[in-house]
């Protein structure tokens, strides 16, 4: 009898270890820790992380993976696997040419025969990319919209980060002006040709999309209705799914339901600083964050100026 309650232990125990070990190699796990090491400087970890997506998960690695491994991989001065990881991110489509170029970890990349070549066929796939956009009018359309509404924003959050509370009349006057012709221009859009998605207005002209139902704060119902249009799309594999997060943090956020990724901040009443908003189950948020694309919340607070 000692002896089956003992097989029968080490059974349980067997298992647990099992499903303990699939969940140390799940995609999941392994993409929290790429990303976690990755903004902690823990290269060595990322690099393990990233090679053990590559190895068990090759179809469920995003182009942001590969980005960051290479990243990882140019920090420790591997030119080759570099190299090799960054044309592995563009053939899962990333072409952010500017992500390439302003970070130094690419630094010593530069100024060799094959940076010259990498650099060329990230602008040949952006071309080709662009080339394939149906809308072309709209997408440059929303171009002047998007600039527009970065323009004066821009200036609003200088005024945040400097510890000014309130937005003055100087500033949220015109802000609000820009955002209600911005919106009866895009509801005219949405209207014609749906949501926006990549395939339709390009990368830009899909960021720009978002940015205009983020703003849409004046009409809770719109937003709401413009956030299912999102979710569709992202579902498609049409537009980005950081941007579903920060919308859908903000429709959460308008009807007095806490945010789920941490995206939105405010002036607090409490504390008069710029903090982010409340939030459900804030514990599991990074897990959250990072599986829809985004960095950890800690970085998150660091660019916007956040104290806590």
């Amino acid at each position: 009898m000692k002896n089956k309650k003992k097989c029968t232990i080490t059974f349980l125990l067997s298992i647990l270890l099992s499903i303990s070990g699939a969940y140390a190699q799940s995609y999941t796990k392994l993409k929290v820790n790429l990303v976690q090491s990755f903004y902690d400087s823990a290269c060595s970890e990322t690099i393990h992380a990233g090679n053990k997506i590559l190895i068990k998960h090759p179809d469920k690695a995003t182009a942001e993976d590969y980005y960051l491994l290479a990243r990882c991989y140019a920090r420790t001065g591997d030119v080759t696997n570099t190299f090799s990881i960054l044309n592995k991110a563009l053939d899962k489509g990333f072409t952010q040419l500017i992500r390439i170029k302003q970070y130094n970890d690419f630094k010593l990349l530069q100024n060799t025969e094959d940076w010259n070549e990498l650099m060329k066929r990230v602008v040949r796939l952006k071309q080709e990319k662009e080339k394939r956009i149906q809308y072309p009018d709209i997408a440059n359309q929303l171009k002047e919209m998007n600039d527009k509404d970065q323009t004066i924003r821009a200036k609003v959050f200088e005024l945040f980060k400097s510890g000014v509370t309130q937005i003055p009349d100087s500033l949220l006057k015109p802000m609000q002006k820009i955002d209600s012709l911005n919106l009866e221009a895009y509801k005219k859009i949405v209207s014609q040709i749906g949501w926006p998605g990549i395939s339709l207005v390009g990368e830009e002209g899909n960021r720009t999309a978002f940015l205009l139902a983020q703003h849409a704060d004046g009409d809770t119902a719109l937003q709401s209705y413009f956030l299912k249009l999102l979710q569709q799309s992202v579902r498609d594999k049409d537009a980005d799914a950081k941007h579903l997060a920060l919308l859908e943090d903000r429709v959460l956020r308008n009807q007095n339901k806490p945010q789920k990724y941490g995206t939105q901040a405010w002036i607090s009443p409490v504390t008069k600083k710029l903090e982010i908003e409340p939030m459900e189950d804030e514990i599991n948020v990074d897990v959250r964050r990072i599986l829809i694309g985004l960095p950890p919340l800690k970085v998150y607070k660091r660019e916007m100026g956040i104290d806590k």
